[in-house]
């Protein structure tokens, strides 16, 4: 990692102990905004491209949904931290992940093994 991205990693870590973030929290958004700096080594990776190029990298690793919109507003408290535009808007945040439907309920599950004895 070069030094420039090691100083924003520092910055922002920074701010985020200013803030009396849980040391959990700071691990976890460290890692994700030093993804985000490897997917995107340019002097300035602060625009709409580096941000859509780093969740599109993570969508084709298998991440979906809630991860995205998790990582997408950690590299957006990464932005506001470091005073820098967020360049993308409400209406771009990753859709929310639709929770597994079972195939049917618990009210159905008794007469399912009713159904398996006779």
């Amino acid at each position: 990692m070069k030094q420039q991205q090691r100083n924003l990693l520092s910055r922002f870590e920074e701010h985020m102990l200013a803030f009396n973030k849980a040391e959990s929290t700071i691990g976890r958004y460290l890692r994700v905004v030093e993804e985000y700096l490897e997917v995107n080594p340019e002097p300035d990776p602060f625009g709409k491209k580096h941000v859509l190029r780093y969740l599109a990298a993570k969508r084709r690793q298998g991440y979906k949904g809630n991860t995205l919109r998790n990582r997408f507003y950690i590299l957006k408290a990464f932005f506001n931290a470091l005073e820098k535009l967020w360049p993308l808007s409400k209406e771009e945040v990753p859709d929310k992940s639709t929770p597994e439907q079972p195939m049917f309920d618990r009210s159905k599950e008794g007469r399912v093994s009713r159904a398996k004895i006779e």
